[in-house]
């Protein structure tokens, strides 16, 4: 799945905020948004040591699976915590909705935080998806967590 940029003059795909770039602030001008292949959107860090990009979506759990489908449609697989029953067997899938991240807690048993930058930490609700911005870290059963980062 691909994303909607618009080219800057200096060439850099940027997200469309009405007629800005966001992080540039150079007018669009006449150019028409346009289909891009998905970038990465930046990356994970996990307690474990891994460090997953975010160019497609991640399953995590203490035992994922992921039915056989298109290769570029699979998400990431993160296998947390196999010595204990805290993390549930399918407990998080983080998503890529055009330009934005979400989490979505997959009904597990001990649940999930999410802390934003600046603020407190909050339980999310059983398969209802959550954006998240770069800086917020997410706890898994109070066990194992992430931290979304931007690289540039």
């Amino acid at each position: 799945p691909g994303l909607r940029a618009c080219a800057c003059r200096l060439g850099r795909l940027r997200r469309v905020y009405g007629r800005l770039f966001r992080v540039v602030a150079l007018r669009v001008g006449a150019a028409h948004p346009l289909a891009t292949p998905r970038r990465a959107l930046g990356r994970l860090s996990v307690t474990t040591g891994d460090v997953v990009s975010l160019d497609r979506g991640v399953l995590m759990g203490r035992g994922p699976t992921v039915p056989d489908g298109k290769d570029a449609d699979r998400p990431h697989v993160v296998q947390l915590g196999a010595d204990g029953v805290d993390i549930s067997r399918e407990h998080l899938e983080v998503r890529l909705e055009g330009w934005h991240v979400q989490v979505c807690d997959l009904g597990s048993t001990n649940g999930t935080e999410v802390t934003l930058p600046g603020a407190a930490p909050q339980r999310l609700h059983p398969h209802e998806p959550a954006t998240i911005e770069p800086g917020t870290v997410v706890t898994l059963a109070e066990v194992a967590s992430f931290t979304y980062e931007v690289v540039h």
